[in-house]
């Protein structure tokens, strides 16, 4: 899926940014990245590269833009969405409202965000990669093979995720009030059943003896 040169340039990329840069030369840079894949250095991944025969290098490529993904750090320059992409097929993302359907449902598209702080809130914390992914392929490797998390630059996922982001057609004039009241109603009385459930379930303190 991606060739030699475009997993060489997002290697180099990775040098280029890195918040270290400073106390870093931009060889040591490209020799500790190439490391981080299993190489001895940036010379050996070069020669690596070039001895993968043809038919063979698309699984290498996207093994190793994989790991290059997982590492990269967002721009600055722009805004980035959220996504999770599911073994089923299915995504989900960071949303915020725009109003209410006919049915009384909230109507939610997804939110542009600072990248870089989703990133740092994220890796470490979560159990699966939260993937950097800049372009169209990358996007299309994402969402048919790595899955898990991933943050996008905000015009790319508009341009594959169109009618996650059309969805003022479905924002209703007239909302219905009752529809809407009663289904507050309902999860407020679910989320209080669950709280109940889990304090049900949360062992008591153990008492202290009196001396």
């Amino acid at each position: 899926m991606f060739d030699r040169s475009e997993v060489i340039d997002s290697l180099k990329q990775l040098a280029t940014a890195d918040r270290e840069a400073g106390r870093r030369s931009h060889c040591q840079l490209l020799n500790f990245y190439a490391e981080q894949l299993n190489f001895r250095n940036y010379d050996d991944l070069i020669r690596s590269l070039k001895a993968v025969p043809d038919d063979n290098i698309g699984e290498v490529s996207v093994r190793l833009m994989r790991h290059i993904c997982a590492a990269r750090l967002p721009s600055l320059d722009c805004s980035y969405c959220s996504f999770t992409a599911f073994y089923d097929g299915t995504f989900g993302y960071y949303s915020h409202w725009i109003g209410w359907d006919d049915n009384g449902r909230e109507v939610r598209i997804p939110s542009p965000l600072n990248g870089m702080r989703i990133v740092e809130q994220s890796r470490g914390c979560l159990p699966h990669p939260v993937y950097v992914v800049e372009s169209s392929k990358e996007l299309l490797a994402w969402q048919f093979k790595w899955l898990a998390g991933a943050v996008m630059p905000e015009a790319l996922a508009k341009q594959f995720f169109v009618s996650f982001f059309n969805q003022d057609w479905k924002v209703s004039k007239n909302p219905p009030i009752r529809k809407i009241r009663a289904q507050a109603a309902r999860r407020l009385k679910e989320r209080d059943r669950l709280l109940t459930e889990l304090h049900a379930m949360t062992p008591n303190p153990p008492r202290k003896r009196r001396p």
